[in-house]
């Protein structure tokens, strides 16, 4: 559980969540990028096959676009999430 941290990044995610993690809770933090990143694509937060997962009253903020890569060529989100095939997902985001 994070309550009111500070997230701050240079690389291509934020909060990374993945298989195996149950019942996160996110919520109250600032999450921010301060240098661009290598990879083509930028998350705030990125949540795969983890149920459960609550993230809420976050402020995601100052993404950049990868570094060399024009922006119209760029991914850039504040939260991303999926799961898998046979894999209940549930996710909370409110507040954001």
């Amino acid at each position: 559980m994070d309550n009111g941290n500070r997230l701050v990044f240079a690389e291509p995610c934020g909060v990374y969540l993945t298989g195996g993690i149950t019942g996160t809770i996110l919520e109250g933090s600032g999450i921010f990028q301060t240098a661009l990143s290598t990879a083509s694509s930028v998350y705030g937060v990125e949540v795969w096959n983890a149920p459960g997962t609550v993230i809420r009253k976050n402020k995601i903020y100052n993404l950049f676009a990868p570094s060399g890569n024009a922006i119209e060529l760029s991914t850039i989100e504040g939260i991303l999430y999926g799961g898998a095939s046979g894999v209940s997902m549930t996710v909370s985001i409110y507040n954001n």
